[in-house]
């Protein structure tokens, strides 16, 4: 995930969860913990700054349904550009999405009861998530994490956040 020597101290690398535009995820542990470690690429400062606003985001959320933000660190690169990197909270259930294709492979689809479960636990977040002016804005199964006791809403990298210009609900003046 980073191999810079202040992280291999603090942090050991399980392996690479994945690899995007965005940068890439990895399972690494501390003290025994398990947790995720997001590094995102910054050629730019504003690059860097909607990275920090996705890190400033799960900062500021508390919520059940939300995944938890953990420690947030800014490397600067000597060949120019910097990586901000976010850890947080780690789901073993993996992500909506492959536990969709898992479980259609073997049964066909999710039970009734399992799909209204998910579901209210996706709505709980998203209202919480408007009721502080958060507009997630990339709700997909692959951003909806699925740990031992329920459904989180992840990455926040294009989520609006509160300002003047958005009403209490979420929506625009």
């Amino acid at each position: 995930a980073c191999e810079c020597a202040w992280c291999a101290e603090q942090y050991t690398t399980s392996r690479k969860l994945a690899e995007g535009s965005f940068g890439e995820a990895s399972l690494v542990v501390r003290g025994g913990k398990t947790y995720v470690l997001k590094r995102i690429g910054c050629a730019n400062v504003n690059a860097a700054n909607q990275a920090l606003m996705e890190a400033g985001c799960l900062q500021r959320l508390r919520h059940s349904n939300v995944v938890r933000f953990e420690n947030l660190f800014l490397h600067r690169h000597l060949s120019g550009g910097c990586s901000v990197v976010i850890v947080m909270e780690y789901c073993a259930g993996g992500d909506m999405c492959f536990q969709m294709h898992r479980i259609f492979n073997k049964i066909g689809s999710f039970s009734d009861s399992q799909a209204r479960f998910y579901l209210t636990e996706i709505l709980l977040a998203i209202e919480y998530l408007h009721s502080r002016g958060y507009i997630h804005r990339d709700i997909k199964p692959e951003n909806i994490m699925l740990a031992a006791y329920g459904a989180k809403i992840a990455d926040f990298g294009i989520a609006r956040v509160p300002d003047s210009t958005l009403t209490r609900a979420g929506g625009l003046l």
